[in-house]
């Protein structure tokens, strides 16, 4: 019996192709009396080779146990011993593909090799085989050995020492596991590390660490009686000169690794921080800190941190101040008196009342009391507004608005208008807002007409005609000037009108590009708006991208949109 054996053995060694794998489920699906002593592998873990019955590996197992027997069955894993395994999980599935090809030719080639040496079915005399296999990061050493056949010498350490010469590999062996593996009963058909490398270790980036927040949080605290303070909403980040805005966080270097084969293998170096340094900052000394080269407030712009120096005005915008026109914060503690302007290119804060007077922000503007206005007051802000009330004003506003009352004003507005606190009153006047209008109350019992306009952008369609307006009015006085006697005087008129026509031009020209952007969107990108209120009175007219309904009764707790081209309140 074990004479046929060896015959079947050897023809199959002269019959294998160059790779006679099957795919694992039909492998597993396959069976036949000459594999019926193949032990059934257990459950595959994401590490461990699965091959065939019929691959040329068990064939070899199969002779040696028939030969010597007791022979434990192969085990085949880059987890050695259950450990972690020295392998990057992502690349498991390549290096299982690349070690299942090494088997399959290692084995094949043995068993032609042993049916090219037999004779008149006699068994070969070879010498045990050590295969070693080299993942493609060269961090570890992997080595298989199969069993000698006839009178071939039995695995030692200098077999072990020369195939893994042959390899390359000089760096990180594990002397113990090549000392004690030739005497180990389970030394052949078993997959081992044999040697680990040193991973390169990258260093870790820079970062940077803020002592200030980048986005300020409004919270409004409201009382008991449902009112807003607007003069304590905090948007103001206070330093003082020298104080620290941010750490910097330096990066570290990269530890540089060893492969089996004695080769360096570089590491990356972190990257340094980008220091959000903006205007009136500095680096520390150490370079570990961004400083405030001065007191003022601090402000994230979107790419770095800079220090608005805030003007600070004790009392009243008047004669003892003059008008204000600053490139940072304003915080007025009084009021801003009639006939006194105010430009900021940060926020405005007034503590108390604004007058008949004109008042630009760049960021918010902030109205402690609140605007009476007597129909002369004008109001521009880039951001948002917050006032305790607005009366007989006009204000234009490119962010949102919040008040307490509104009252016989003339509102722009390219964000949202919330009127719900205090009173919530909305009454005469018009606003217009790209977004949705709430207020507790629009419109007052004596059916005062009160205009609600919602959609487009407001504010910017209201400058849009300005400069339309202002074009028509130069090119009357151009058509005047022109009719006038050549004069120093006229040439130098017709030379500021030049050249205020074509800044108008390039206002008029952007406000195009950005009104066509608007008209490209689709309807449902670009919104519609709502009014939202607890009572609307008569005497309100509503519009809404256009489409108009005048409130001819009383209507409670309704929300106004447009549907199917119709103004309606549901």
């Amino acid at each position: 019996m074990k004479e046929n054996g060896l015959f079947a053995w050897l023809r199959r060694g002269k019959s294998q192709a160059a790779d006679a794998t099957p795919s694992s489920d039909a492998g597993r699906g396959e069976t036949s009396e000459a594999v019926g002593s193949v032990p059934q592998a257990p459950p595959a873990v994401p590490l461990d080779l699965d091959l065939p019955p019929k691959h040329p590996l068990y064939w070899l197992w199969e002779f040696r146990n028939a030969e010597v027997g007791g022979q434990p069955p192969p085990r085949l894993s880059l987890s050695p011993d259950g450990g972690p395994s020295p392998l990057d999980t992502g690349t498991a599935g390549e290096e299982l593909t690349r070690l299942r090809r090494c088997l399959t030719q290692t084995a094949q080639a043995r068993m032609q090799k042993a049916a090219s040496q037999s004779k008149d079915g006699t068994v070969p005399s070879m010498d045990a085989e050590v295969v070693v296999y080299l993942p493609r990061d060269r961090l570890s050493a992997w080595i298989v050995a199969y069993p000698p056949t006839g009178e071939g010498q039995e695995l030692t350490r200098s077999l072990l020492d020369k195939a893994l010469a042959e390899a390359n590999v000089v760096f990180g062996l594990d002397q113990a596991l090549l000392d004690r593996l030739p005497s180990q009963p389970d030394r052949y058909f078993h997959l081992l590390l044999a040697a680990r490398g040193v991973a390169p270790a990258d260093g870790e980036d820079g970062r940077i660490v803020d002592c200030f927040p980048r986005k300020s949080e409004r919270k409004f605290v409201v009382n008991a009686q449902n009112e807003v303070d607007y003069t304590t909403l905090n948007l103001v980040n206070n330093v003082s000169e020298g104080a620290t805005i941010c750490q910097i966080i330096p990066p570290t270097s990269g530890t540089p690794g060893v492969s089996v084969r004695g080769e360096p293998l570089p590491a990356r170096d972190g990257k340094k921080p980008e220091v959000p340094r903006g205007r009136n900052t500095k680096l520390s000394e150490d370079g570990s800190r961004l400083v405030a080269v001065s007191s003022g407030h601090v402000e994230f712009t979107g790419r770095c941190f800079e220090i608005q120096r805030v003007l600070d005005i004790a009392g009243d915008v008047d004669y003892s101040t003059g008008n204000l026109n600053y490139l940072g914060d304003i915080h007025i503690h009084g009021d801003v008196r009639s006939g006194f302007t105010v430009r900021a290119m940060g926020s405005v804060r007034v503590d108390g009342v604004i007058e008949d007077t004109s008042v630009e922000a760049g960021g918010d503007l902030i109205v402690g009391e609140g605007v009476q206005g007597n129909g002369k007051a004008i109001l521009r802000c880039h951001q948002n507004i917050y006032a305790k009330y607005l009366e007989n004003c006009s204000v234009y506003v490119r962010g949102d608005l919040y008040s307490d009352c509104v009252v016989n004003c003339e509102m722009y507005c390219d964000g949202a208008v919330h009127v719900t606190t205090g009173r919530g009153v909305i009454i005469g006047g018009s606003t217009h807002s790209a977004s949705d209008v709430q207020a507790n109350i629009v419109g007052a019992r004596t059916e005062v007409r009160t205009v609600v306009t919602l959609g487009g952008q407001p504010c910017e369609d209201y400058e849009r005609n300005e400069v339309l307006r202002e074009i028509q009015e130069m090119e009357r006085d151009r058509e005047k000037t022109e009719r006038q006697p050549d004069s120093p005087a006229k040439q130098k008129r017709m030379s500021d009108l030049r050249l205020k026509a074509a800044i108008n031009q390039m206002k008029l020209e952007k406000y195009k590009q950005r009104l066509a952007q608007r008209q490209e969107q689709p309807q449902s990108d670009q919104g519609s708006g709502c009014l939202r209120s607890k009572i609307v009175y008569p005497g309100t007219v509503v519009t809404i991208d256009g489409f108009t309904q005048v409130v001819a009764q009383e209507v409670r707790a309704c929300t106004a949109v447009l549907m199917n081209e119709e103004v309606r309140f549901v």
